[in-house]
């Protein structure tokens, strides 16, 4: 089977280099770059991607290349050949120069993707999916990455597979690994973290059924890859398949600590690495600090008390909005319940100790805004607590503020001339 990876930034390549080498060479793995010249930055052999941690480097190597740029209407894949080149057809073959790389490319524009890792940003996801659509369909698996997985995945459904009938499966992956780019392909893992991820319900098969199990003791219920599918003999097998092997890849990542949750459990886990953003990347792309500096100073500790009261006062909105909803619909709820890892304080000690475990990180946010990006995920992390402040009558302020500081900010950079 091959599996695709789209976005090959810090993250992106951190999931790709494990999958390469803990999938046997049977499985192929290839990278989604967006054009021909980023496909250029690589020239060695197998094209490797060298991973950093504490100071040791390892390198994996043996990926497929593929463009989404269009080369006479079609979509490439490159292949090395045994010198580790690549060529291109004669009849579009440059002049030689010293350093230039030959390359031989072949049609993929119509072949289904199975399995799609997206690790993009939240605010590109949409537009790349959107292009590789054609190539995707209810047999396909799509595993996001990127922060602001709720929101995006909403967005997606929205904008991209608006039928449920022929969407592709999901599955939502909160990371909490730290990463940052050295150079094209050489990532530093500056943060060891964990993978948790879940399945989206689909409301044609319960992934979650080995949960029930009343033949088992409550302690060892444990999500099950039968309950995806358990064979051909499955009527439903050919769309499934690909989910199955996906979440069978996501286990298998175990250098990156992956955890299989049912859904409630993986969006517990999802909001609080939000409000972990919406602190931290908002704080320092406007203050143009390292993640470190947050809360060792008392302003940034009185900000980030603010965020998580207002984010917890919405969680805590929702969840009597859910509670009323399930009381109309005749079900008998058994009150209304909060999370405890859902309120201000344990909200706040996630931020700090996420903040201290990545003290000496720059923020993606705060990266975007050197680079001198008009689009940052803000609209992701406090401008998603804010949709849902909306939707659900809270007052927030200060996301609210934070949210246009932010695009102020992109908009007049502190570092412009006067």
């Amino acid at each position: 089977m091959r599996f695709h990876v789209v976005g090959v930034g810090p993250i992106g390549s951190l999931v790709a280099f494990h999958m390469r080498r803990t999938l046997s060479p049977k499985h192929d793995v290839s990278l989604l770059l967006r054009t021909l010249a980023l496909a250029k930055q690589n020239r060695e052999p197998g094209w490797p991607i060298r991973i950093e941690y504490d100071g040791v480097i390892s390198s994996a190597s043996g990926f497929q290349i593929e463009t989404m740029e269009q080369y006479e209407d079609q979509v490439y894949r490159m292949v090395f050949n045994e010198s580790g080149k690549l060529r291109l057809p004669s009849s579009r073959r440059p002049s030689p120069t010293q350093d230039q790389v030959e390359m031989e490319r072949k049609s993929v524009q119509h072949e289904d993707i199975k399995s799609l890792f997206v690790a993009c940003k939240a605010y590109s996801t949409s537009n790349v999916l959107r292009r590789l659509q054609p190539r995707l369909n209810r047999n396909s698996t799509i595993v996001l990455l990127q922060n602001g997985g709720l929101g995006v995945y909403e967005e997606i459904i929205d904008r991209v597979f608006r039928n449920p009938e022929e969407r592709p499966s999901f599955v939502l992956v909160s990371n909490n690994h730290g990463a940052w780019l050295k150079s094209p392909y050489h990532i530093v893992h500056a943060g060891v973290g964990t993978l948790h991820f879940g399945i989206v319900p689909d409301g044609r098969r319960d992934f979650e059924r080995a949960l029930q199990d009343d033949s088992a003791p409550a302690h060892a219920r444990v999500l099950n890859l039968d309950d995806i599918t358990n064979g051909e003999d499955d009527p439903l097998y050919e769309r499934y398949q690909s989910l199955r092997n996906t979440v069978a890849v996501l286990k298998g990542l175990s250098d990156l600590q992956p955890t299989w949750h049912p859904i409630s459990t993986l969006q517990l886990h999802m909001r609080r690495k939000l409000v972990v953003n919406s602190v931290v990347n908002p704080l320092t792309a406007i203050m143009g600090c390292r993640n470190g500096d947050l809360f060792a100073n008392i302003n940034a500790i009185r900000l980030a008390d603010r965020i998580c009261g207002e984010a917890s006062q919405i969680f805590a909105a929702e969840a009597k909005a859910q509670a009323r909803a399930t009381a109309e619909n005749g079900l008998m709820p058994g009150g209304v319940y909060i999370p405890p890892a859902l309120r201000k304080k344990p909200l706040m000690e996630e931020w700090q100790r996420v903040a201290r475990l990545t003290a000496t990180n720059i923020s993606s946010m705060l990266s975007d805004v050197r680079k001198g990006k008009k689009d940052t995920e803000i609209d992701y992390f406090n401008g998603y607590l804010m949709r849902l402040a909306g939707r659900y009558g809270v007052f927030a302020p200060v996301n609210a503020s934070l949210v246009d500081l932010v695009k102020l900010r992109t908009s007049i950079p502190l570092d412009s001339p006067v």
